[in-house]
C-alpha cells in the first residue's frame, strides 16, 4: 500500500532511537529528530561527529568499521543538561560511497 521509501522514512522519523547517518569522514547526512534531542541540536546535517561527540576515539572507531564492517560500544556524552551514556553502532557502506 505504502511505497518502500516512505515507510522508511516513517520508521527513521518516528524512531524512538536516535540515529546519524554519517560520512567517512564523520559528518552527519542525515539525523532523526530523536538523535537532535539527544545533542540538543534542531539540525544535525553537516554537523561533524568530533563537534557532537567531542573526546571519542573517532579515528580508532573509524578504523574499526573499515576493517570489519560494524562498530558498537557505549560512552558517555555531553547532552544539554546532563551527562548521558549512550550505546551506539555503526555499520559502514549505508550509503554507498559516502
Amino acid at each position: 500500500k505504502y511505497p518502500q521509501a516512505a515507510r522508511c522514512g516513517a520508521v527513521f522519523e518516528h524512531a524512538d532511537e536516535a540515529v546519524l547517518v554519517t560520512d567517512l569522514e564523520g559528518f552527519c547526512l542525515l539525523g532523526n529528530p530523536a538523535a537532535s534531542t539527544l545533542f540538543g541540536q534542531p539540525r544535525l546535517c553537516g554537523r561533524s561527529l568530533h563537534e557532537l561527540c567531542p573526546g571519542w576515539p573517532l579515528r580508532d572507531l573509524v578504523g574499526q568499521m573499515g576493517a570489519t564492517g560494524r562498530v558498537r560500544g557505549a560512552r558517555a556524552i555531553e547532552a544539554p543538561g546532563a551527562q548521558r551514556h549512550v550505546e551506539f553502532t555503526g555499520s559502514a557502506g549505508v550509503l554507498p560511497g559516502r
